[in-house]
């Protein structure tokens, strides 16, 4: 098939299925009155704005209460890590999107990204919190995509050519490269076959098995094995639980990990290894705190002018604002500091395909790229991970083990 014509028909697959799953979501929702969703369980309504507060970086955090029922259970879809915008009965008031980082009863905290001040409308008035429709991922994939049909990049094309072909030829790497004292002592013949054959290749090798051979076990020892001569790998996988079991096995052979990705979906046992939580450990945080407590202050006593007031409390009012803005910029410049002292410490970088575009890692490039579970991922996933590196790993199960159903479904469509 052309080139250009297999990947314009894996845009067209991928833009199908974001259609089809807008379209069910907008038919829950469709000719139902504000009441019938909250009986659903799609809106909680109405809130009451508890707290606000700055978070990590520039994200706030707003903690919101259900006003009817206060302290009891109630049914209802929302759950952490899920996308949510706060309403409001005002047309003139503009919606605020974000993230549900806690839920317990009838209290959630949901972390979004605009000025404390945005928030004062919800303060007011009948507001309510609904979840929505996010179609980030379908984003990222036909980014990659796209990237991935304009590339010069001679890995990038090499790929590409050999995913049309099925076939990659010179992928073999000889001489000193290919050198390494491999890790792993406890592996077994085809375990060191396997690790063997992959720090041999060049541009790509696929490690597949049936389930309960030890291939998590085999990336592990390919990882530590890279890190021998790399300083950085990329670790990925289709799905936040894939990814948590192996950073976390990889954290316990020794090695330092920062696991990327939406903290609301990644398990409490790990949180450890965020950057949010390595930020908040880090003896320096506590200066950054201050400054931040410091703006937060600054602007709190900025608000207390309201709209008709004197030119001289006008005049307080935006000097007071400015001390507080570059105050804050002032802790996003250490925050920043701080996080680059994080990244460039750290030895593996675990996240799924979709975040490995993350902003934290966006301008990253690494040597090696890891993908587990590679089989029960889309193409266009894994080139999002592949685009962020010079060579990759793939782990995978044999066909037997059906992929899920989007993959199926996608499949069908190129």
């Amino acid at each position: 098939m052309d080139r250009d014509r297999r990947y314009e028909k894996i845009l067209d697959a991928i833009e199908d299925e974001r259609k089809a799953e807008e379209s069910f979501f907008q038919s829950l929702h469709s000719s139902k009155t504000l009441q019938e969703k909250v009986d659903q369980g799609f809106i909680w309504y109405p809130i009451e704005i508890v707290a606000v507060h700055y978070a990590i970086g520039e994200s706030v955090e707003i903690k919101i209460k259900r006003k009817t029922t206060p302290g009891k259970d109630f049914f209802h879809k929302f759950k952490v890590g899920v996308s949510v915008q706060f309403f409001n009965s005002d047309p003139n008031v503009k919606n605020i999107s974000g993230v549900v980082s806690y839920l317990q009863k009838d209290t959630i905290s949901v972390l979004t990204y605009v000025e404390k001040e945005d928030v004062e409308d919800f303060y007011s008035g009948h507001s309510g919190l609904e979840i929505i429709y996010d179609d980030k991922s379908y984003q990222v994939m036909k980014s990659a995509i796209r990237q991935v049909m304009d590339s010069k990049n001679e890995s990038v094309q090499v790929l590409r050519k050999a995913f049309i072909s099925q076939s990659l030829p010179d992928n073999r790497i000889y001489g000193e490269d290919s050198a390494f004292i491999i890790s792993g002592s406890t592996l077994n013949l085809s375990q060191k076959k396997a690790l063997e054959i992959a720090l041999s290749s060049r541009y790509l090798s696929i490690i597949h098995g049936p389930p309960g051979t030890g291939k998590t076990t085999t990336l592990v020892a390919l990882t530590k094995t890279i890190l021998q001569k790399e300083k950085k790998i990329l670790v990925c996988a289709s799905s936040n639980n894939a990814v948590d079991l192996l950073a976390s096995r990889l954290h316990l052979e020794g090695l330092r990990v920062l696991r990327i990705g939406n903290v609301t979906r990644i398990h409490d046992d790990l949180v450890d290894l965020t950057l949010i939580e390595k930020l908040r450990n880090h003896p320096d945080w506590n200066t950054i705190k201050k400054i931040k407590i410091q703006a937060d202050q600054i602007l709190r006593t900025a608000s207390k002018y309201k709209r008709s007031f004197t030119p001289e409390d006008k005049a307080e009012r935006k000097r007071l604002k400015k001390e507080s803005y570059d105050l804050r910029s002032w802790s996003r410049e250490l925050e920043d500091r701080l996080s680059d002292e994080i990244l460039s410490n750290t030895q593996v970088i675990a996240t799924t395909l979709i975040s490995a575009s993350h902003p934290q890692i966006q301008k990253m490039v690494f040597e090696t790229v890891i993908i587990d579970e590679a089989s029960q991922a889309l193409e266009a996933e894994c080139w999002n991970a592949i685009l962020k590196g010079k060579e990759s790993f793939w782990q995978g199960i044999t066909c037997n083990c059906h992929p899920p159903s989007k993959v199926r479904r996608l499949c069908k469509r190129i």
